[in-house]
């Protein structure tokens, strides 16, 4: 998506960018842009897994100490 906004005659600055910052909302470029800025894929199955067995250990750790009094 591209926006054009030419500079009418004896048009201000201002004005011109006024009204390509509404063009551009209009568009919804900054939205589009906004969404894609912190794209992260999605993880695969692998990945899944070893974050799941990760946090098991974590618990199972965590779980011990409380039950030797450690924490």
């Amino acid at each position: 998506m591209s926006v054009e906004v030419w500079k009418k005659p004896n048009e201000s600055v201002l004005n011109l960018v006024k009204r390509f910052s509404a063009k551009v909302m209009k568009a919804g470029i900054l939205i589009e842009a906004k969404k894609r800025q912190f794209y992260s894929p999605k993880p695969n199955k692998r990945t899944k897994k070893l974050s799941k067995l990760h946090r098991l250990k974590k618990q199972a750790e965590y779980e011990r100490m409380k039950k030797l009094g450690i924490i």
